[in-house]
């Protein structure tokens, strides 16, 4: 296709001011743009977001092919370099309006399409290079006959100049959603998966069970005790300012990130959020055995319980934390020679239930934890998770304080932040820059949703967190 005659009809046989120049290449620009987020739109499909980082990513592209083209031709000749590049945006435009009806294809697909995947590979990924290759071949002619240079080699200069553009700039969407690949075949990706290759892996389940022997019965027993002198003891009676209860739980002792965590958190809220006297803790390690609570379901439910006999319910709020490893519709809860259930969506949700507290916050970081929401979901309900259902978090290992979302939503943004909406919101964004510089796989995309009812109250515990803060500078 050639634009050459429509951009360049003011232009004159002997070049262009530099004033036209940079307004059709902004023009260009702005329209290879739109139709970059036309394919993200169609990949992303469903729960749509918008990633800044892509904007300057899809400009990077689009400047360093200029850039490169205008060093390696020379300004001499500014009219056909204008020329070139209307073509060269043509053809990108149209790879990228031809890849959209692709997708959309795909995702529109009959059942055959969808029961075959191997064959409708092998039709995508020939397509693809097919029209990656046909756009290639059409920059090499648009040098070769629009550019004259010693020997012919502007077509393959041009080449060069997209290819840069292609395997140097890191490609990231502008718009992304649950269908969004974020792995990315160019040299910056490369990079990421040599620093990601450096990191210590992460290991699997720790040995505790070599370490020592519980006597199973006697804790169990115990678990009264510890229970009442947890929760009855640090729950006094309290004032008429709407307040926060934390109930922060480490279910698997499979590494002492977890619990390390949670002791974290309890902190964090006790000295910044103003739950100290109405927090607690629940535990799966053995170096709490004998002093802390199990992180077992009939703990998490009792613990509840007791909370809801003391909060207001139309007032106050709860801030459910749990910490684990996970699975789709599972929790992990992990203590060796400890039979111990797996918490599930829907035993936390009869846990929640039974405790008759209205007003919920529920933070799950675990693998796949996003498959808690539709169970838990409700209009006086905020759930924030450290994955999709379909994604793994990342950050559980031995010697670390906090795991990836841990560590962004509490150790950065509510530290900075008193609003827990807010704050997840930077968390998010952290936690996708630190997974597309350390982790080389699917990010783990987490997610929050946000009852109806539920806004309101926050916004009066926020604001009496706010007055107690400034009391208390």
């Amino acid at each position: 296709p050639s634009w050459a005659a429509s951009i360049n009809s003011s232009g004159g046989s002997t070049g262009v001011t530099t004033r036209p120049l940079a307004i059709r290449l902004r023009m260009m620009a702005a329209v290879w743009l739109a139709s970059v987020i036309v394919l993200d739109v169609a990949r992303a499909w469903t729960s749509l977001g918008f990633n800044e980082w892509g904007i300057v990513s899809a400009l990077a592209a689009w400047s360093t092919t200029v850039l490169t083209f205008l060093i390696v031709g020379g300004w001499q000749s500014r009219t056909r370099i204008t020329r070139v590049l209307a073509d060269l945006a043509a053809m990108g435009i149209l790879f990228h309006l031809l890849m959209t009806v692709m997708v959309v294809a795909y995702r529109l697909g009959s059942d055959w399409v969808h029961s075959n995947p191997t064959v409708f590979d092998a039709i995508w990924y020939g397509a693809s290079y097919g029209l990656f290759a046909w756009a290639l071949f059409g920059a090499w002619r648009l040098g070769r006959s629009l550019w004259r240079m010693p020997m012919r080699r502007s077509g393959s200069s041009l080449v060069v100049a997209v290819l840069i553009s292609t395997f140097l700039i890191p490609a990231q969407p502008i718009v992304h959603g649950t269908g969004t690949n974020w792995s990315t075949s160019n040299v910056w990706s490369w990079s990421r998966q040599a620093i990601a290759a450096l990191q210590p892996e992460e290991p699997q389940a720790v040995q505790e069970a070599d370490r020592y022997s519980a006597d199973v019965e006697a804790t169990f027993y115990r678990q009264q005790s510890l229970m009442t002198g947890t929760m009855g003891a640090g729950l006094p009676a309290l004032g008429d300012d709407p307040k926060y209860f934390l109930l922060a739980v480490s279910p698997s002792a499979a590494q002492d990130v977890f619990r390390s965590e949670v002791q974290s958190v309890r902190e964090l809220f006790d000295t910044r959020y103003g739950t100290r006297g109405h927090s607690a803790v629940l535990i799966n390690s053995e170096h709490t055995i004998e002093t802390v609570p199990l992180a077992s379901i009939s703990n998490i439910e009792a613990a509840l319980t007791e909370i809801g006999t003391v909060m207001k319910p139309d007032r106050d709020i709860l801030v459910l934390f749990i910490t684990s490893h996970g699975s789709k519709g599972i929790v992990s809860v992990e203590l060796p020679d400890f039979p111990l259930n797996q918490i599930t969506p829907l035993s936390l949700a009869r846990a929640l239930d039974k405790s008759r507290i209205k007003n919920r916050v529920l933070i799950i970081s675990a693998c796949h934890s996003g498959s808690f929401i539709p169970e838990l979901a409700g209009p006086n309900t905020l759930i924030m998770t450290a994955a999709s259902a379909e994604r793994t978090s990342f950050g559980c290992a031995n010697g670390r304080e906090w795991t990836y979302f841990g560590d962004a939503l509490f150790n950065h943004a509510l530290r900075e932040e008193t609003s827990l909406i807010k704050a997840f919101a930077k968390a998010d964004a952290l936690i996708k820059t630190w997974e597309f510089w350390h982790i080389f796989s699917k990010p783990s995309q987490p997610q929050i949703s946000i009852g109806t009812g539920i806004a309101k109250v926050l916004d009066r515990v926020e604001a009496s967190v706010i007055q107690q803060q400034a009391a208390s500078q």
